[in-house]
């Protein structure tokens, strides 16, 4: 016979992001109106842009953080919006919860890949690099990926096909490889 005399303790919830993780990613740019606008010309299968969140002086970065909302994925980190040369339509995001502007050029960093069809997303990593515009020099993620062999190596490995299962395989890789960056997490 077992008398219990103790008390248990609570278990504490499972941490959730406070992220909307069923949130297509990229409506935030289709809403910004830039492809019926400043990018209308770069619709065309050889044409390449991006738009980096760390971009100074960017007339388009402004005109997508009005899109985004306190609970999107978006809200945090660094992002860049791009579309790849001869691809049609060929648009691409990519998002650390990392601030670049803290890290020095050449640190790798986790990265989540979303195709534009807005189910399709990969886990990777890429260096911290820079890019200049004006004369000011900032640091981004995906530099110099243009066009398709340059994208190659950072969609391959699992596909997942929500952000849900991709945000929990990208809070994974954190945890356990790249655990300096655990507190970039969504809390």
């Amino acid at each position: 016979m077992l008398t219990w005399s103790g008390t248990s303790k609570p278990q504490p919830a499972p941490i959730r992001p406070t992220v909307n993780l069923s949130e297509n990613l990229h409506v935030i740019l289709k809403n910004s109106g830039l492809l019926e606008t400043d990018l209308k010309d770069f619709t065309a299968r050889a044409k390449f842009y991006e738009i980096d969140s760390n971009c100074p002086n960017s007339t388009m970065v402004p005109k997508v953080k009005e899109q985004i909302k306190e609970d999107s994925l978006l809200s945090t980190g660094t992002w860049d919006f791009r579309k790849i040369s001869g691809e049609d339509p060929g648009r691409y995001l990519f998002w650390t919860s990392v601030d670049v502007t803290k890290f020095a050029v050449g640190t790798e960093v986790p990265v989540l890949v979303s195709k534009e069809d807005g189910g399709t997303f990969y886990i990777t990593t890429m260096p911290v690099t820079t890019s200049t515009l004006k004369n000011q020099t900032y640091n981004v993620i995906g530099k110099g990926i243009t066009n398709r062999t340059t994208l190659n190596p950072y969609i391959q490995g699992t596909a997942y096909t929500s952000l849900e299962d991709a945000y929990a395989a990208y809070a994974d890789m954190v945890k356990n490889s790249y655990s300096q960056y655990a507190d970039t997490l969504p809390k």
